[in-house]
């Protein structure tokens, strides 16, 4: 979790490569800026963890479909990986090799149109919560789209996965239409009042180890990552 308007911390970008520090240099508004820093420097720390690695020593590529992928290292079994940052709130997720999809969005909103619901989440969900009171409404759509978020990242397929095919079985299920029908394990969780957190991954994962950070164990944890190699 992360203060609301505060610079990215010199420890975080001395993790990153030249290619994340050109775009988090490129990124106007100094919270969205933080926290691209934040989420860039903690996936290193959590796959360095994983791998036994140098933070540093990690290079990424982008897939045709917009998904950032972990370039082969050494003879290594490469972990499975997703991160996602909004205003105030980072999440990392790294798992067993397969997939993993993780989200976390910040309600800024008091309401949400039709039009948004369907968009958001496809007709199906937008018409079972369309005639919810709107403060309801708010916290159902904020709920259902950080979990489609989730699912489709676990797809590796970003938005270009219609949320219309994502659907919520039971509270911890997803179900994915289409040519295939696919199943995934979710978790759901609120840090705080305000952001909402939602993790995809395949069935048979075990249940996730979660921890939170702040700032200073985030800062304190690159220094030592950096000390180390």
């Amino acid at each position: 979790m992360l203060p609301v308007t505060a610079e990215p911390d010199k420890t975080w970008l001395a993790l990153l490569d030249e290619t994340e520090l050109i775009r988090c240099r490129r990124i106007l508004r100094p919270a969205d800026r933080q926290a691209y820093a934040a989420a860039h420097a903690l996936r290193r720390l959590a796959l360095a963890s994983a791998m036994g690695v140098a933070p540093n020593a990690l290079h990424f590529q982008v897939s045709a479909q917009g998904a950032p992928q972990l370039l082969p290292h050494a003879d290594m079994t490469l972990p499975s990986f997703s991160l996602s940052h909004t205003h105030n709130a980072v999440a990392v997720a790294v798992g067993p090799p397969g997939t993993i999809g993780v989200d976390i969005e910040e309600n800024d909103r008091t309401e949400i149109s039709d039009a948004m619901l369907r968009h958001g989440l496809g007709e199906k969900d937008a018409a079972a919560l369309s005639p919810l009171p709107m403060p309801e409404r708010v916290e159902r759509f904020f709920d259902l789209w950080t979990v489609k978020e989730a699912v489709s990242k676990a797809e590796g397929l970003g938005r270009s996965l219609g949320f219309g095919h994502i659907h919520l079985a039971q509270p911890d299920h997803a179900v994915v239409s289409g040519a295939t029908v696919r199943h995934w394990k979710i978790w759901r969780m609120r840090p705080d009042q305000r952001h909402f957190l939602a993790l995809a991954a395949a069935f048979g994962t075990v249940e996730p180890e979660i921890q939170r950070l702040d700032v200073a164990r985030l800062s304190a944890w690159c220094a030592e990552k950096s000390a180390m190699y």
